[in-house]
């Protein structure tokens, strides 16, 4: 009687960790799955905010404008005006809304300048240039180069890593984040199309 008290209570500390070796397994699937679907929600509204420039340069002819036209040294030279989007700048051929964000009325000073997202994160659209850089402000689109047109969420601090490591990977094959057409800095940035370089 001792023997199969014994045994019973083996067989269960084994069924135990057998179960919790199971959960431990399923558990960190389940948190991939979720990181999995976040970073492809998030690739969607990068691509979203990427459509809606590319509806509103085929209706207008022209680019979004630049927050800040006085200075192409400032880095809201190259941050665009993205609320234009959203809100008639009165130019012909607007037939917008082009995105259903609302525009952030803080927007640094600047009008017009983001749009309201998930999280507490803004989008807006930037130009940058396509060569390697680690943060969108050593990216800036200087003279001589070739601009692209990004898609931008910025993260207001907040740290993603483990979102931008699986964007990385569906965009680039995890070429890293500071090269190909997904960067990560303080934000998510995707690259959208080429453009004109307003200092050329």
């Amino acid at each position: 009687m001792i023997k199969q008290g014994a045994m019973f209570g083996l067989d269960a500390r084994i069924a135990l960790a057998i179960f919790g070796a199971l959960s431990v397994i399923s558990g960190a699937a389940l948190y991939s799955a979720i990181q999995d679907l976040k970073a492809k929600s998030f690739l969607v509204d990068l691509q979203e905010l990427g459509k809606a420039w590319e509806a509103y340069y085929l209706d207008t002819g022209s680019n979004l404008k630049h927050l800040d036209d006085s200075d192409n040294t400032s880095v809201y030279f190259y941050i665009l005006r993205s609320g234009d989007l959203v809100v008639n700048p009165s130019i012909a051929g607007w037939k917008g809304p082009y995105i259903s964000h609302e525009v952030d009325p803080t927007s640094g000073g600047y009008p017009n300048g983001y749009l309201t997202g998930k999280n507490g994160y803004d989008y807006h659209v930037m130009l940058l240039n396509g060569n390697d850089w680690a943060s969108y402000s050593t990216g800036k689109c200087t003279s001589g180069q070739q601009c692209y047109i990004w898609s931008r969420i910025w993260l207001n601090g907040k740290q993603e890593d483990s979102i931008a490591t699986k964007l990385d990977e569906i965009i680039d094959n995890s070429d890293g984040f500071n090269k190909g057409n997904f960067r990560y800095d303080t934000g998510f940035n995707l690259k959208i199309a080429p453009v004109d370089n307003p200092n050329d």
